[in-house]
């Protein structure tokens, strides 16, 4: 006997009986949800923690403002005290920024509704949550690194000047001619390991160069004298840092230096603790460096690459099922099952065909036997009639 088809519909669905139910009829499971759209922020939780700087005593007012060194420009180029004020200020504004975008992002991202004709299990709720999170999010990331990378040109190709006098120097000559005139000399990075002659310098218009950052002891009057060429004035001077900062730079813009940096010092007890000695007013802030320093599993990874993913350290999405379960609201389901006839009911029908026939033959037996015998009959007669009418 062929297999027959039959529908079966299920009432009083919970997510249990549709997990089992699931298993049980992968392929013709239907489970219809009386609201096909329900809103993310209904049933999704985002959980994201930003780099340990963001909530660190480095991006604070207090810490930013200790930092300000009203000579700074009188600094070599990669002497910390340099642009150690404005990098600190870019870290905490990068923070904020960060910060702001995701939030608004996922704001956004809780208006989003997830559309199901039919109920869907907890596996695909993660898969679709997931992909429509990671598109967004990767979205808001060039909210800041397209623009941060289109400001870096613009600066570069139309030579804009520093105030800190690190990628441009302003002079003042003294011209026996015209008097007093101010013009503007690109200070030039000039590569201490190959240098041979001038076609190993570049200057900041052309190239944004970066060289690790430290504090140098020079009198500030040699360094206005070759403020020019940096990390070193070829034959006249070879500064050598007393101490250096791990993880930070210095560049043609505090931008630049910034954005290299990998905060090494901001992980260690001993290069903090050297800022004191060039930075006096962090002394009144009576830091305790034990818990001011960064633990972060991502210590080795450059401003302009954590940037890439606005600072987010950690991520983490928890779906709350049975909300999206309790808003579809699948009122029934149903699933197509096969059914062989049982061997019991074969013969069952056997039996009732054989009844039936016994009953059909009873009737129709006798009336076939009574024509057999008239039909027998026929010849004689037919014969003796002739016969007579012969003789």
């Amino acid at each position: 006997m062929n297999p027959q088809p039959q529908v079966i519909t299920i009432s009083d669905i919970t997510p249990s009986l549709f997990n089992k139910l699931r298993l049980e009829h992968p392929e013709t499971l239907s489970c219809p949800c009386s609201n096909t759209s329900v809103l993310y922020h209904i049933f999704v939780s985002n959980f994201i923690t930003f780099h340990p700087i963001c909530s660190s005593i480095f991006v604070s007012k207090e810490w930013i403002e200790a930092l300000y060194e009203p000579m700074a420009s009188a600094y070599f180029v990669m002497d910390f005290r340099t642009t150690a004020h404005a990098q600190f200020k870019f870290i905490a504004d990068f923070c904020s920024l960060s910060k702001d975008i995701v939030d608004q992002t996922l704001i956004d991202l809780g208006d989003i509704p997830l559309f199901s004709i039919q109920l869907l299990s907890k596996d695909d709720v993660h898969s679709e949550v997931n992909k429509t999170v990671e598109v967004a999010l990767s979205s808001s990331y060039t909210q800041v690194n397209l623009p941060l990378h289109f400001f870096q040109m613009i600066t570069r190709s139309n030579s804009m000047a520093s105030a800190l006098n690190t990628n441009v120097l302003v002079l003042l000559d003294d011209d026996k001619t015209f008097g007093f005139r101010i013009h503007e000399k690109h200070t030039r990075y000039v590569d201490k390991y190959l240098y041979a002659d001038m076609l190993h310098t570049t200057t900041c218009n052309l190239k944004n160069n970066v060289i690790p950052a430290g504090f140098y002891s020079e009198p500030l009057d040699q360094i206005a004298r070759y403020h020019e060429n940096w990390p070193m004035e070829p034959v006249f001077l070879r500064p050598i840092a007393v101490s250096t900062v791990d993880g930070f730079f210095g560049g043609c813009t505090a931008l630049d230096a910034v954005l290299a940096s990998t905060f090494d010092c901001l992980y260690g007890i001993k290069c903090l603790e050297a800022f004191t000695d060039y930075f006096p007013n962090l002394s009144r802030m009576k830091l305790n460096w034990t818990s001011s320093v960064l633990t972060s599993s991502r210590k080795t990874i450059p401003l302009n690459q954590l940037l890439e993913k606005l600072l987010i350290e950690n991520r983490s999405i928890h779906i709350n099922y049975p909300k999206y379960f309790n808003e579809c609201a699948p009122s029934t389901c149903t699933y197509i099952t096969t059914s062989q006839t049982k061997f019991l009911d074969v013969i069952t029908l056997l039996v009732s065909l054989y009844g039936g026939l016994t009953i059909i033959l009873r009737l129709i037996v006798p009336l076939l036997i009574s024509l057999l015998l008239k039909c027998k009959s026929c010849p004689e007669n037919t014969n003796f009639k002739l016969g007579i009418f012969i003789f």
